[in-house]
């Protein structure tokens, strides 16, 4: 998978306040993503692909959802939400530390019809308060389709 990543973009380690934050700057609609999040004072937070929130941290639960499965997702011993993500055009995969947890969903039609070519590919959402991002790398995955030369 790693020699599919284009160079990563990244959204800046450092305190977040409630609402959404871009990862600008992308063009793909498959992605690669490693991430280390401290809620901190946020109830949830949520990562958007156009514009739908497809995936959901509840912090006082400690449950996580994509689409419409939710499980139990204990955050680490200290108190992050690590998590590798991957994202292909309307299938989700959240992998946690290790690989030792794994959540998966792929888009219904109704979600599809939520999605807004007009909103931003990518953001993180936090809500009831500031977050933390440790670190984002938000790498594009080039297709595993050859294209034939003509």
């Amino acid at each position: 998978l790693k020699t599919l990543r284009g160079s990563a973009l990244h959204l800046s380690a450092g305190e977040y306040v409630a609402g959404n934050h871009v990862v600008e700057g992308l063009d793909s609609r498959s992605l690669d993503i490693e991430c280390v999040l401290d809620p901190g004072e946020a109830l949830w937070i949520g990562l958007l692909f156009e514009g739908v929130e497809a995936l959901r941290y509840d912090v006082r639960s400690q449950t996580m959802r994509i689409l419409d499965r939710e499980h139990s997702w204990p955050l680490e011993d200290d108190g992050t939400l690590a998590l590798r993500v991957l994202f292909d055009v309307n299938c989700l995969e959240a992998f946690g530390p290790r690989g030792l947890k794994v959540i998966s969903g792929i888009y219904s039609l109704s979600t599809l019809d939520n999605q807004d070519d007009t909103a931003p590919f990518f953001s993180l959402r936090a809500h009831g308060g500031p977050m933390r991002v440790d670190s984002m790398a938000v790498y594009p995955l080039r297709s595993i389709w050859q294209e034939s030369n003509k």
